[in-house]
């Protein structure tokens, strides 16, 4: 049996992982496969620790067995060493450890593709062209500096991307977003209010985890929005965020930040200059209205106040259409391929049988099966990156 050296070291350590996640012993027995015996013993010192039981606890905590090997400390689980943004602003809720785990997570993976994209080629757009962080400003006004960078970001992608032609509708925000390189997946969170998190370490491949447990997420059209209101924080917004709340209330920088990313959403997916054009003066607001959740594939009600915004209609028709019940009953059904499911090789037509697991589903799957089929990664290791969770 394989021991490893100083234990007394890597029971305390793996304690202090644990706490700072805020899994219980039972939780990280059940993730790693151990006992809670085992865990228990391991972490008070009183077991022998092998190198498959670290490796085990590696997995389920999100380490690298050889940082305890190498006699360095491990990073506060609660603080990503990167650029992080979530959805939700409101940092009174208590993010849920299995959460914060799913996060780390995608912070790993990100570093898995960024060393995939090395190995078969850079996407075709990379995201650090476009990014340029942009100071807020204006916290009474955020909106208005969200419409500004939108339009300006669209008009970017416009000049150096063929994919995003000028004034036409894109029908996939995911698929440019992995045009960009950054992987977007679909993952089931504890906290249903989440609706998305950003997650960005330098020199790693930028993840988007979208949480399936949202209403918003489940939707085409909601998640289309969703996905645009991720793209500011990784492109205009910078810095650490602790994970460990210390206010009852959100904080206002915070809550302008997100502010400025609902406004981007709809300026990049539907710029005011294309809708002012476009939008036939002579219609009426509901004809408007219409016209732009159909030609750009927006919620009615995301139709109304982007028509707001660009000044089409003014603020009082803007609560008159809200509340015009009737009317949106019968004018809920958006016609259009709005994000399409994009296609995926399947595994198994590669001689690998394996589950792929939600938060890898996705661009990081492609480059998996690519690196496999070009002979640079092994078939065990493509499976085992493909079943990661």
């Amino acid at each position: 049996m394989l021991r490893c050296p100083y234990v007394a070291a890597y029971g305390h350590a793996i304690a202090e992982r644990r706490k700072r996640f805020g899994f219980s012993i039972d939780e990280v027995a059940h993730l790693s496969g151990l006992t809670p015996t085992a865990v228990d013993a391991i972490e008070s010192d009183s077991g022998r620790l092998t190198m498959l039981e670290l490796e085990a606890l590696g997995r389920a905590l999100i380490f690298d067995p050889a940082t305890l090997l190498r006699g360095e400390s491990l990073p506060d689980a609660r603080r990503l060493p990167g650029w992080f943004r979530s959805h939700t602003p409101d940092s009174s809720e208590a993010i849920p450890a299995s959460d914060v785990r799913l996060m780390a997570l995608a912070a790993e993976l990100g570093e898995v593709g960024a060393f995939l994209q090395g190995l078969v080629g850079q996407p075709a757009l990379s995201l650090a062209v476009l990014r340029s962080p942009v100071p807020l400003e204006d916290h009474e006004h955020a909106w208005r500096e969200g419409y500004e960078l939108g339009a300006r970001a669209r008009a970017r992608l416009e000049e150096l991307d063929s994919i995003a032609r000028a004034c036409e509708p894109l029908r996939s925000i995911q698929q440019i977003l992995e045009r960009i390189g950054i992987h977007v997946a679909r993952v089931s969170m504890e906290s249903w209010s989440r609706q998305a998190v950003s997650v960005w370490r330098p020199g790693a491949m930028p993840v988007v985890l979208l949480n399936e447990c949202s209403g918003r997420v489940r939707w085409q059209l909601p998640r289309r929005q969703v996905m645009a209101h991720e793209l500011p924080h990784l492109l205009h917004d910078g810095g650490e965020t602790d994970l460990s709340p210390t206010e009852r209330r959100p904080q206002p920088h915070a809550e302008a930040l997100e502010q400025r990313a609902n406004a981007f959403a709809p300026a990049f997916i539907a710029p005011p200059e294309y809708v002012r054009e476009r939008v036939a003066k002579h219609s009426t607001p509901e004809q408007a209205v219409l016209q732009i959740a159909r030609e750009w594939g927006f919620t009615l009600e995301g139709a109304v106040w982007h028509a707001k915004n660009v000044g089409i209609i003014d603020a009082e028709t803007t609560e008159q259409l809200l509340a015009n019940v009737a009317w949106r009953s019968r004018s809920t059904r958006i016609p259009g391929n709005w994000e399409p499911e994009l296609p995926r090789d399947d595994p198994r037509d590669h001689g690998l049988d394996v589950e792929v697991s939600p938060i890898v589903s996705g661009l990081l799957q492609d480059l998996v099966l690519q690196a496999h089929r070009s002979g640079a990664i092994s078939s065990g290791r493509a499976r085992e990156i493909l079943a990661l969770s």
